[in-house]
């Protein structure tokens, strides 16, 4: 996650790591760090919830640490109701730190990555993210002159992320957007990896080359999209609709998609040839698939969300201009189940559908993908782009059942143009099977 949306300095958690270790094995008593040392295991407990769904298809290492899928999520869920019912134990006052913001942050993940109570982050995110202005963070640290430059850093990164996690809560909640684009200042994060300064540095380093990955890239360039997003948020959410279809929706349209256009091909291309010249960043294959699945997910729900209703306005009103976004949420939907491709299930026996399927035999091998994470947002927005292809194939239909004319004698070509629809129709529903798949596999793992 650390290399997506960002919430910890890497290096100062990996001493924070050595020392409660160290002392554990030496037995030294705790009692005048208690406090610090309750952050540090609220912090763990959460980090380990958050990967956790990421160790579901590797039964091997889950059998020798004593676990199953099943304990696994059992355990997680007791380690989230811990760290709830200890930040609930704190006082009101105790709570306005960077160390407790930084917790609520994974406790979102957490509940995202293990389905707990997911449906509900939207009430979590919009009081983390008051508590956060009553902290300053949507201000410039510029602005106060004490804050050195590691804090200025670990604001600017923290408020991108508790905005984008309330970004997220009101695209699937429909619950409107609890801020405006001109109502924060902070700038955005510099392009620079945690090792490349300290709690102790009194200055930060010029950030890196365009061309080289840093773990701060990707919200960086997630950020160069906020404003357009946040916009999108808004007008959907709306009790009344009515945003001008010419200007604001094909606007707020072309601005996505040229934003996604112009982000790092490493985000947004398989075929990606960018490098990493600092090597801090785990560029392997496994954490590029996450961080692009994350950030094509996340610019596509939007793109979606944004079409959807006017898609539906098609059924009523079979005309220009909604034909556009037909396109464009037949086109989204298909970008979104694609991805299922890439993510292991259970094909089902048609001579013995009951049993579940062995899993294949690379599972311990496939890497952390966007489609692990449970909560409810990952679950419903794939549901509900196999129900736009679904209502597209029923569109289809009915305008078929209209066609009453019979092909002219002597038009060779129509049968190349029955095949080419018929290829298309069955790309449709082998990307709604892919959807059926994946939910059974995951309620075969949950139940």
């Amino acid at each position: 996650f650390e290399t997506t949306l960002r919430i910890l300095h890497v290096p100062s958690f990996t001493s924070e790591w050595n020392v409660f270790w160290g002392r554990s094995a030496s037995h030294i008593d705790e009692s005048p760090n208690s406090n610090k040392t309750d952050v540090f295991i609220a912090k763990l407990l959460m980090l380990m919830a958050c990967a956790s769904c990421f160790t579901i298809d590797k039964t091997e290492p889950l059998t020798s640490a004593g676990f199953d899928p099943h304990s696994l999520i059992q355990r997680c869920q007791k380690w989230i109701e811990a760290v709830t019912t200890w930040l609930a134990s704190m006082t009101s006052h105790a709570q306005m730190n960077l160390d407790v913001i930084q917790i609520k942050c994974l406790l979102l993940f957490a509940r995202q990555a293990t389905a707990q109570e997911g449906d509900l982050v939207s009430m979590a995110s919009g009081s983390l993210l008051r508590e956060a202005m009553l902290m300053g963070l949507h201000r410039d640290p510029c602005n106060f002159p004490n804050v050195s430059p590691y804090w200025a850093e670990l604001r600017k990164r923290l408020w991108l992320t508790i905005i984008e996690l309330e970004l997220q809560a009101s695209l699937y909640s429909g619950i409107p957007l609890a801020i405006s684009w001109d109502e924060f200042d902070c700038p955005l994060p510099s392009d620079i990896d945690d090792e490349d300064f300290t709690i102790d540095s009194p200055r930060l380093p010029p950030s890196r080359r365009s061309d080289t990955l840093t773990r701060t890239s990707f919200q960086i360039a997630l950020a160069q999209t906020l404003e357009t997003r946040m916009a999108i948020s808004k007008i959907v959410n709306r009790v009344r609709l009515s945003a001008t279809y010419d200007n604001e929706i094909m606007t707020l349209s072309e601005r996505l998609t040229t934003g996604l256009a112009q982000a790092l091909p490493d985000l947004r291309d398989d075929t990606s040839t960018t490098t990493t010249a600092g090597g801090s960043l785990d560029n392997d294959s496994s954490t590029s698939s996450f961080r692009r699945s994350f950030f094509l997910f996340l610019h596509y729900r939007s793109l979606l969300a944004l079409h959807r209703p006017f898609f539906l306005r098609f059924a009523e009103t079979p005309d220009e201009p909604f034909n556009y976004s037909r396109r464009v949420c037949i086109q989204t939907s298909l970008a979104l189940l694609s991805q299922l491709e890439h993510f292991p299930h259970h094909r089902p026996n048609n001579n013995h559908p009951s049993p579940p399927q062995p899993p294949p035999v690379d599972n311990t091998h496939f890497p952390p993908h966007i489609l692990h994470l449970k909560g409810g947002l990952f679950r419903d927005d794939i549901f509900h782009a196999a129900a736009t292809i679904c209502f597209e194939l029923r569109l289809q239909a009915k305008s078929q059942d209209r066609v009453i004319d019979p092909p002219l004698p002597g038009s060779n070509i129509s049968k190349y143009m029955d095949q080419s629809v018929h290829y298309q129709r069955l790309a449709l529903f082998e990307s709604v099977e892919n959807a059926i798949r994946y939910f059974e596999g995951k309620v075969r793992v949950e139940k």
